[in-house]
């Protein structure tokens, strides 16, 4: 652990240490895949679509004859 963290307390203001930040994990955020944050740190979504949509699962079981 770096100088000065403690564990089970917050960071140093309020930021990791970039050493303890995976260099996998610096890769997969830069991909692009993530929204950003659109105010502050804080992604807020814009949607403004109604979300009506109805979803039906259904599963049917059947047994067929060795002759099918």
């Amino acid at each position: 652990m770096p100088a000065g963290i403690v564990q089970g307390q917050t960071f140093p203001n309020n930021a990791i240490p970039d050493c303890m930040i995976s260099s996998n994990a610096t890769v997969l955020l830069g991909a692009g895949i993530f929204p950003l944050p659109a105010s502050g740190t804080q992604f807020i979504s814009s949607n403004k679509s109604p979300t009506t949509g109805k979803d039906e699962i259904v599963r049917i079981d059947h047994q067929f004859t060795d002759k099918f």
